[in-house]
């Protein structure tokens, strides 16, 4: 019900908002699109979280920090809510996985964000002779997959269930799986602050104090203080790993959410797998706009909400906590990386037709979707620094 609410009160704001929007002077939409925001939260537990997380840091978080909190705190989103989203198509999937690793003498899967387990568990059943791995931080979930093996006798196929990659250890030629999981991971959000169209020059961060949650431009010594530092379009993490971010071209002021902490992610992992492993990415992606598009760019979106699109960023900040949130991004940021870390034979496409390129055989019907999939090689060394695309048109790479 619940549900439902949400979903009719964002039809009737969407139609208002678009009804209304005519007599709205230029100045105030202008305002409204590149102010810094400053904006009362709702949720005063989560506010109250976010406060104390402020002073843990030095009086600032990153957007990503922000989302994060918002998304898995204490008072965030997934606390307070049962409904997290599901992948209805394990079955089909795993068939295909169980076909291409069989075929290609690959024994161990990684899945990285499996949820409940059931991808692992319709692989294995299609191969019995395949052990498989899960990187879940949600302890309560890790409960919930023990369990769904054990119901289903597969057990002995389970090597690895870990919060982190870091405490998995792997020793042989491999399929990495990411299922609609990436897109869980909060982006870090950059602005162009020149005046002329470029890459992007600073990045945005939050304060809260007293339910006030305000954006802010960190400054080169904030960004010293979290171990990151931007500078000519190349963005060094706290590991020390070197981002180039030049492809993503900015208008004056405008924005875009880039997924540094999944190409964070995708980093690590490509650090420790071996050579020929598999890497499968499942995801719904953002089509590709113009080269100068105006308005913000890959914004976090609302799965349960009728209008996903955040083009009022004071109502998805007043609202924190109330969303569950995902963050597509384009097929090319993901493809230039996995370049970059050193993946070959890179190939995109609707998600049904990579299941059934896969397998060899005809296991899903082709539909045209958001939803992609991208698979990739692992054939050499990662050369630093790592490309992030940007909204270049969709291909494969060889």
């Amino acid at each position: 019900m619940p549900f439902i609410t949400k979903y009719l009160q964002g039809f009737i704001r969407f139609h208002l908002d678009h009804l209304i929007a005519g007599s709205k002077s230029e100045s105030t939409q202008i305002d409204k699109l590149y102010s810094l925001k400053t904006v009362i939260l709702k949720n005063k537990e989560l506010a109250a979280e976010l406060e104390k997380a402020c002073k843990k840091n030095n009086g600032l978080l990153t957007f990503s920090e922000y989302l994060t909190i918002d998304q898995f705190g204490k008072n965030g989103y997934h606390a307070k809510n049962k409904y997290h989203g599901e992948q209805k198509k394990c079955k089909d999937w795993g068939q295909s996985l169980a076909k291409y690793c069989l075929d290609n003498k690959i024994s161990n899967i990684i899945d990285f964000g499996p949820g409940n387990g059931d991808l692992g568990i319709y692989t294995l059943k299609y191969g019995k002779s395949l052990t498989w791995n899960g990187i879940e931080i949600n302890k309560d979930l890790r409960t919930v997959i023990r369990n769904n093996f054990q119901k289903e006798n597969l057990t002995s196929q389970l090597k690895f269930l870990t919060p982190t990659l870091e405490e998995m250890k792997i020793d042989q030629k491999s399929t990495i799986v990411f299922s609609f999981s990436l897109d869980n991971l909060a982006p870090e959000m950059l602005i162009n602050t020149s005046k002329s169209l470029s890459f992007p020059t600073a990045i945005i961060g939050i304060t809260v104090s007293k339910n006030i949650l305000q954006e802010v431009i960190l400054t080169d010594s904030q960004l010293q203080k979290k171990g990151l530092k931007l500078k000519n379009g190349l963005f060094t993490d706290n590991k020390k790993q070197i981002f180039d971010l030049t492809a993503w071209k900015l208008s004056h002021l405008q924005r875009a959410c880039i997924p540094l902490p999944a190409a964070t992610t995708l980093t690590s992992f490509a650090k420790k797998v071996k050579k020929d492993s598999l890497i499968l990415i499942i995801d719904e992606f953002s089509p590709n706009p113009y080269y100068a598009h105006t308005e913000h760019l890959n914004l976090p979106k609302d799965l349960m909400a009728y209008y996903r699109y955040f083009d009022n960023l004071n109502y998805l900040y007043e609202n924190s906590g109330n969303g569950l949130l995902y963050f597509p991004t384009y097929p090319n940021a993901y493809m230039k990386t996995l370049k970059s870390l050193g993946y070959a034979k890179i190939k995109v496409g609707f998600e049904n037709e990579m299941a059934n390129k896969l397998a060899k055989k005809e296991i899903l019907k082709p539909v045209k979707s958001f939803c992609l999939a991208m698979t990739g090689i692992k054939k050499q060394p990662i050369k630093f620094p790592v490309v992030l695309g940007a909204y270049s048109p969709i291909s494969s790479i060889d």
